[in-house]
């Protein structure tokens, strides 16, 4: 079981009343990167747990832990995008073939709930991240909402809450999940050996276990600031060359790279002040006085609009291309 310490407070209040009044469904929400999967899974453990510690923590030692703890347990599942399981070098490739939760796997989960519990009676299935729901997938789960069998338990994880149905949402207890506040956050990293675990934080957005991963990747602290060198020089910037170089990397990094340059193009215009990119901040003062904010302002809001595009089937280069030759002309 992993609990970090800012979940203690609201892993305590989740079970007043006790395992017998817990919901049928809880989602999980709130930022990427602040260990709502492994508090999901630390649910499921405990819910599934045959001897339950009085705090409620799973024991540890029954059978039911022991599944557990092998990914063998036969009341749990786990319905996730296949390419969740894909590797950093193959996240492109594998992300166009299956980036969503299919209507096949959802049925798996049905045919799940309907068999008789191996354990204590009680079944629990974790759906993760549940925006990449598909259409048809979505639907059958609203189905399982609506009339859900006996202790049967569902756990939904979400990075984006407005992308889930408002008919799942409204059938789901909304457990809104906390960020650490910096105090909790940098002691985390420091005992976990961050490396530049100030910056990594920021570039974060305050996610202590994104903020690890970066600290864990020297490669992509590479690529950002190779990428983020293009951007400062819109001069020379050539958007054809720049797509292609970012090509074999993950779209949704990218994005991120790009949405968080442009908000601190903002703020350093406005405030003097960087949020992610604090490694760059006299950079990116330089480089504001050569735009006006009202059209960074206009150019994120296509950028948060283009977010919606990432995973639908399009021409990625030409994708790329468009939004850095936007990007250049804001300091034409």
């Amino acid at each position: 079981m992993i609990l970090y310490t800012w979940q203690f407070e609201l892993w305590q209040h989740l079970w007043q009343g006790g395992s017998e009044r817990f919901p049928h469904a809880v989602l999980l929400s709130g930022n990427a990167g602040i260990g709502k999967r492994d508090f999901a899974n630390s649910l499921a453990n405990s819910l599934l747990c045959q001897r339950r510690r009085a705090d409620n923590h799973p024991c540890g030692e029954c059978d039911s832990c022991r599944y557990f703890e092998q990914n063998a347990h036969p009341d749990f599942r786990l319905s996730q995008p296949d390419a969740e399981d894909a590797s950093e070098e193959n996240e492109v490739k594998e992300k166009k073939a299956s980036e969503f939760i299919t209507i096949n796997q959802i049925r798996l989960l049905g045919e799940f709930i309907s068999l008789t519990s191996h354990q204590n009676g009680r079944r629990v299935g974790v759906i993760c991240p549940a925006e990449q729901l598909n259409v048809n997938a979505a639907n059958a789960l609203l189905k399982m909402l609506e009339e859900p069998p006996p202790q049967t338990i569902f756990i939904l994880v979400t990075n984006q809450l407005s992308r889930i149905l408002p008919t799942i949402r409204s059938r789901c207890r909304i457990v809104k999940m906390p960020v650490p506040n910096p105090v909790q956050a940098a002691a985390w990293l420091e005992a976990e050996k961050c490396v530049e675990s100030t910056l990594n934080l920021a570039l974060a957005g305050g996610a202590p276990l994104e903020a690890l991963e970066h600290g864990r990747n020297a490669e992509s602290h590479t690529q950002r600031k190779r990428f983020c060198d293009t951007l400062s020089r819109p001069a020379a910037g050539d958007p054809i060359m720049l797509a292609e170089s970012i090509a074999k990397l993950a779209p949704a990094t990218v994005m991120r790279w790009l949405h968080t340059w442009i908000y601190d193009l903002m703020s350093v215009k406005a405030t003097a002040r960087s949020r992610y990119h604090n490694d760059l901040t006299e950079t990116l003062n330089n480089l504001s006085n050569n735009t006006q904010l009202i059209e960074l302002n206009k150019f994120n809001s296509e950028l948060i609009q283009a977010k919606r595009l990432l995973h639908h089937p399009l021409n990625a280069k030409l994708f790329w291309e468009l939004l850095f030759i936007k990007y250049f002309s804001l300091f034409s």
